[in-house]
């Protein structure tokens, strides 16, 4: 493949990435990207928290039973 005129890229980005890092140094992808991969697994970790707290019922603190009387357990 023979371009005339214009440099070949070696490396293609995502055309979202591209506009964020288009300009951006090597030394600073790499410190970017680890950011990415440390903010990512967190946000992956809180949405499934959040995703399983959303899909649990809870009942009002005033209706929780916390402990059955001491005159309901006996009979």
């Amino acid at each position: 493949m023979m371009i005339v005129g214009m440099k070949a890229k070696r490396v293609r980005l995502e055309p979202e990435l591209e506009l964020v890092a288009g300009e951006w140094s090597g030394e600073k992808r790499i410190v970017m990207g680890l950011k990415f991969l440390r903010w990512g697994w967190q946000l992956v970790l809180t949405g499934k928290i959040i995703s399983a707290d959303s899909c649990r019922v809870r009942r009002p603190t005033a209706l929780r039973l916390i402990a059955l009387p001491k005159a309901a357990a006996l009979n």
